[in-house]
């Protein structure tokens, strides 16, 4: 799956000092976009 990411959201990011979250960020980003079609899920 194509992932658009909005300014507003690298801005909001960029903002974030906890590793852990940033982390979780990238790995949910990661996972949605290998996910082929969001109606089999």
């Amino acid at each position: 799956m194509k992932i658009e990411i909005s300014k507003r959201f690298v801005k909001d990011t960029e903002r974030i000092a906890d590793k852990r979250i940033l982390a979780k960020i990238q790995q949910i980003l990661l996972e949605a976009s290998q996910i082929e079609n969001i109606k089999n899920l």
